[in-house]
């Protein structure tokens, strides 16, 4: 991904929370209007037409006040709605998630600071995704394509090998080779999708 699609997306984060404070929860912008994150943790008590305000993560000065527009308890989803103008910056659009796919992920960390962690969709599980990170990933983080596309967010993470074996008489970690951090990936195409849905049926 090149300099400029990495800052336009790291303009693109956003907390519910204030710098000052000691939990933050990542908000993804996808387009001009809308802003999506996870449905748990800060997020969890958050209900349909609730005002909320976001502030910018790369300057402090920034927040807009936005609606939720949906919430899908089932999914793990909140979607956001701004009440007046337009966000600045947004993604390149978004498009389709596929099994081999590369991709990024765009989060933060309990400092508000961007982080980034590479990895590749590993496969297609019934309603989501996997994918297999290089490092440990956090939920609520956006997922984009190597163009700077928004293809989706990652809701859960969990290990996979067997935490039972051990070794001794060396120094190598060899649990930690043996446990491979999985992430639970909703595409973006399936989560718009979802919340429409559940939104319609209403």
């Amino acid at each position: 991904m090149n300099k400029a699609n990495t800052e336009l997306l790291e303009e693109s984060l956003f907390t519910t929370s204030k710098p000052g404070e000691k939990s933050h929860g990542c908000v993804i912008v996808v387009d001009e209007k809308r802003a999506i994150s996870c449905y748990h943790g800060p997020h969890s008590s958050l209900k349909k037409a609730d005002k909320v305000t976001l502030y910018n993560v790369m300057d402090r000065h920034i927040n807009f006040e936005v609606t939720v527009s949906n919430v899908s308890e089932k999914h793990g989803l909140v979607l956001f709605k701004l009440i007046h103008g337009k966000f600045p910056s947004y993604p390149n659009g978004y498009t389709y998630m596929y099994p081999c796919q590369d991709y990024r992920q765009l989060g933060v960390d309990q400092k508000r600071r961007p982080v980034w962690k590479g990895g590749i969709v590993s496969r297609m599980n019934p309603g989501h995704f996997v994918g297999t990170t290089y490092d440990f990933g956090d939920s609520c983080s956006g997922i984009f394509n190597l163009k700077g596309a928004f293809i989706g967010i990652s809701v859960a993470r969990k290990c996979s090998g067997s935490p039972e074996i051990s070794f001794t008489g060396s120094n190598i970690n060899y649990k930690e080779l043996l446990w491979h951090p999985e992430t639970k990936l909703i595409s973006a195409d399936a989560a718009f999708c979802v919340l429409t849905d559940e939104k319609d049926e209403e």
